[in-house]
């Protein structure tokens, strides 16, 4: 089994380097992992530019190594909720969760940020394609609705003036 996987990723690495850019399947839709147009571009579909890194990397978690997003299938893009105002889950908006650039693409991550491609490779390892996870929205909007509130209260007994007494004579 080891052989295989070794043998797989050889055969990975060497389709990157012919110029074969990986892919990414989000919800039955093919995306072309491209780091250096910072995008996934999908695929046969022209009317738009994709996912942008730039639009979702305040989604990326630095701890999970991974994005996690609310993607809208119809435009083939990421779309942003505005979790203080939902009112309903909304029924076009699928949460993906992708792994990070590093990993989709190391040797187009490793040539934009001048990492020697090979040793950068055999430490992160390559895949040619990858297929994104679904999330229940439901339970991230939830969850979202949660900090937000929690992340309010909290601005708001910062700005309350403090109502300690003083200690000694008044007056």
């Amino acid at each position: 089994m080891e052989e295989d996987h070794k043998k797989k990723q050889e055969e990975a690495l060497e389709k990157r380097l012919s110029g074969e850019l990986p892919t990414i399947d989000i919800a039955g839709q093919i995306f072309y992992v491209d780091i250096g147009m910072d995008c996934l571009r999908p695929k046969n579909i022209f009317a738009t530019l994709g996912i942008q890194f730039s639009e979702i990397r305040k989604h990326y978690s630095w701890l999970e190594e991974n994005y996690v997003f609310t993607y809208n299938p119809k435009t083939y893009e990421s779309q942003e909720v505005d979790y203080t105002n939902i009112h309903s889950i909304p029924e076009n908006l699928l949460l993906v969760e992708l792994p990070s650039k590093r990993k989709l693409d190391p040797v187009g991550y490793a040539r934009i940020n001048g990492y020697e491609v090979n040793p950068f490779v055999k430490e992160v390892g390559i895949r040619s394609h990858f297929k994104a996870k679904i999330r229940p929205l439901k339970a991230h909007l939830l969850e979202q609705q949660r900090l937000d509130k929690e992340f309010r209260k909290s601005m708001q007994e910062e700005d309350r003036p403090s109502r300690k007494r003083r200690k000694g004579r008044s007056l």
